[in-house]
């Protein structure tokens, strides 16, 4: 299977059809991949969050970040 890269794609992908619930059971495995890799980036960017100079990142980076 092609990679998603459009909206529609993506939801397919992660949700199939929503008015088929056999679809939205047959694609629960790949949410859960998506929601645990999401939920690692997001400890792991707290655990470097107040240290990102010392991590390696410059200034205006790390102002970017801390902006979004």
């Amino acid at each position: 299977m092609e990679p998603p890269r459009a909206q529609l794609q993506y939801q397919r992908y992660f949700v199939g059809n929503p008015e088929d619930r056999e679809a939205v059971k047959d694609t629960e495995p790949q949410r859960r991949s998506l929601y645990k890799a999401v939920s690692q980036l997001v400890r792991a960017y707290a655990n470097v969050a107040d240290d990102m100079e010392e991590a390696g990142y410059h200034l205006t980076t790390t102002s970017a970040f801390s902006r979004r």
